[in-house]
Parts: C-alpha cells; structure tokens; sequence
C-alpha cells in the first residue's frame, strides 16, 4: 500500500461519510419546511 492509495480511501471515505450525513439530514430538512410552511398557512 502507497502513501497514494491511503490517500485514495481517506476521500473516499470522507465523501461517503458526506454523503450518507446528506441523505439523513434530507428528510430532517424537508420535514421542517413541511411544518414550517403549515404554520405559515394556518
């Protein structure tokens, strides 16, 4: 293993920590502005 390939898994790794805390803050998100914009309307 060269010092490229530890490289090479530390992004990856890093990108898919992003992208699976993406994933679980989009719905947390979405559903706030579901509410937020219900108590706009009412």
């Amino acid at each position: 293993m060269s010092g490229w390939d530890m490289a090479d898994i530390a992004l990856q790794y890093v990108l898919l920590m992003d992208f699976l805390t993406f994933v679980l803050l989009c719905p947390v998100i979405v559903i706030r502005m579901d509410h937020g914009a219900a108590a706009i309307m009412s």
